[in-house]
């Protein structure tokens, strides 16, 4: 049985190769596409009265830029390198998917980006006006 979560990160893999750009961008892209996905379930979450603090605050510089970008770089990139990276770079990991799964000309990809994004700014939208 095929692994969507292997199919999305080898047709990922199968699109940033076609444009010669490095594997580091593949994983920047889908790890917006995944943090868009987890903070939709907290929001979701936050709405039953179920609220979880993973961003705690961050105030270590007195540029409030700096701060930002940390927090964005330590929330976000850092956990989800933690999480993907046994699974989908260990040990040539990425190269082994791209010959199990063939290239579905980033539809996969692009489906899954699109529709992360889209249903986190509907989720937010709404809870946002309710």
């Amino acid at each position: 049985m095929k692994n969507p979560y292997y199919m999305i990160w080898a047709d990922a893999f199968w699109a940033f190769k076609k444009k010669k750009v490095s594997v580091f961008y593949v994983f920047l892209a889908m790890s917006v596409a995944q943090f868009a996905n987890i903070y939709t379930l907290l929001v979701i979450l936050n709405e039953f009265g179920i609220t979880i603090d993973i961003f705690p605050d961050f105030n270590y510089f007195h540029n409030e830029n700096r701060n930002i970008l940390i927090e964005v770089i330590f929330y976000n990139y850092v956990p989800l390198a933690i999480i993907n990276y046994p699974f989908v770079y260990w040990r040539g990991k990425n190269i082994i998917l791209m010959k199990k799964y063939k290239d579905r000309r980033a539809k996969l990809f692009l489906w899954y980006i699109s529709a992360s994004l889209f249903l986190f700014l509907i989720i937010a939208g709404i809870t946002e006006f309710i």
